[in-house]
């Protein structure tokens, strides 16, 4: 019998963060169905993404990208981060990811208020005008 490739997406945990020059406002990031982490060189692979920005203000469904459409980032390794073999058996690993390519839609479904979020975050932004960074925690099971 051969063995086959595969992989199984576990878990995105982000708390709600602080949204600087947004006093009282929030950024949530949550996994949009999407992930290959099929590594390539200096590739670490890709992720969808989307965000809810919570305010008392902002409409419920206020966020960039949405489970339907998501944003695709593509990783790659983050040399400023060391990685770390937390346990060879599990074989699981600590390491930092960077996109510095990210492109970010303007916000939706956020009210009355969505342009002003929009400016005050510079929405929508092309992709080189922003950095998505993570730490991750990856753990491989072999069947």
């Amino acid at each position: 019998m051969q063995g086959r490739h595969a992989q199984v997406w576990g878990a995105l945990h982000h708390s709600p963060a602080p949204i600087p020059g947004l006093p009282g406002a929030t950024i949530q990031l949550h996994y949009g169905g999407h992930f290959d982490f099929l590594t390539i060189g200096n590739r670490r692979g890709e992720l969808d993404l989307y965000a809810t920005l919570r305010h008392p203000l902002l409409g419920r469904e206020c966020s960039i990208g949405t489970p339907g459409k998501p944003v695709r980032s593509v990783v790659y390794n983050d040399d400023t981060v060391d990685p770390v073999v937390i346990s060879p058996k599990p074989e699981t690993y600590f390491f930092g990811i960077i996109d510095q390519q990210l492109a970010l839609p303007a916000t939706q479904h956020c009210g009355p208020f969505g342009a002003l979020v929009d400016h005050r975050l510079g929405l929508p932004s092309p992709s080189g005008h922003n950095v998505f960074k993570q730490e991750s925690f990856v753990q491989y099971k072999w069947y």
